[in-house]
């Protein structure tokens, strides 16, 4: 007899793995290919880490090495490119140098043509390298400010492409380090908080949104309305919105996320979706950061 068809699975609640969802399938019965396992999209998200912090890094690295603060990708300088060059190097230094941008269009793109699985593993890449590039270029920037606050470097010998830059915006960052490393320390807990947490409603014949997710649903609503409200009136506090994002992305949506990929896994879903769940998490544990450092510094 011929093996049966492997179910559609419908995940809900938070997260982007629910969206995804309308392409999964459980692997059928007898099949011996791999399934979901959530062990091995914890060790992908440890190399997506990992990988993302070594690209931080040699951003870092190479800003203030070259003393060179544009966004071009520390690989294209290595290479010779600049995307202020008209050549095809320079294109794709452009690009790349702002491949958030590109990856965000993917992304939507992903998730509308979920079956076509590459067009959002692209996104995830150009997002997570673009965040962690940036966020390399802008720690650059404060050690090459705090370098010529000390005297260690002349002012005028920091520039981005042919132009000159006043670093005095990087003051903030320098002399908030502690800020920046408490939104470090509250990113990592989330995250672990996320791995950790379990819903005590799932089971493995029926999924349905657990209270913590209606909850947050509720919050959202309420945040946007409010948001919309404090507009209208002509006052926006940008700091308490963005820390509320922050809370709620933490708390809600990353372990909506986790507790998606913990269903795929007892619902048997094909092994080829673990990327979709590491590179997620990881995202929006970077997203946690950034919210929290942008609210907290006013940046």
């Amino acid at each position: 007899m011929s093996k049966s068809r492997g179910r559609s699975v419908r995940l809900h609640g938070m997260g982007f793995l629910p969206v995804l969802s309308l392409s999964m399938r459980s692997l059928p019965d007898g099949d011996t290919g791999k399934t979901f396992s959530f062990t091995s999209v914890l060790w992908r998200v440890m190399l997506v880490g990992m990988l993302s912090v070594v690209n931080l890094a040699a951003q870092t690295w190479w800003t203030v090495s070259s003393r060179s603060v544009s966004y071009d990708p520390w690989w294209a300088g290595l290479l010779g490119w600049s995307s202020y060059d008209f050549n095809a190097g320079g294109i794709i230094a452009g690009v790349f140098a702002v491949s958030v941008a590109p990856g965000l269009l993917l992304f939507f793109a992903g998730l509308l043509f979920s079956w076509i699985r590459w067009i959002f593993l692209a996104s995830m890449i150009l997002m997570i390298g673009g965040v962690s590039r940036m966020l390399g270029t802008g720690l650059g920037k404060t050690i090459l400010y705090v370098q010529v606050r000390d005297g260690s470097i002349s002012a005028d010998s920091v520039r981005s492409g042919t132009n000159y830059v006043d670093l005095s915006s990087s003051a903030v960052v320098a002399d908030s380090w502690p800020v920046v490393a408490a939104a470090a320390v509250f990113a990592v807990a989330a995250l672990a908080f996320a791995l950790l947490s379990r819903s005590r409603n799932d089971n493995d014949n029926e999924v349905r949104p657990s209270s913590r997710v209606l909850i947050g649903g509720k919050i959202a609503i309420v945040v946007g309305l409010l948001g919309i409200a404090m507009v209208e009136c002509g006052f926006m506090p940008i700091t308490l919105i963005l820390l509320l994002v922050a809370v709620f992305v933490a708390f809600l949506w990353l372990p909506g996320e986790v507790r998606a990929a913990r269903t795929c896994e007892r619902r048997k879903v094909g092994a080829e979706w673990q990327w979709h769940a590491a590179s997620l998490i990881w995202l929006e544990t970077l997203a946690i950061f950034l919210v929290a450092v942008f609210g907290i510094l006013g940046l």
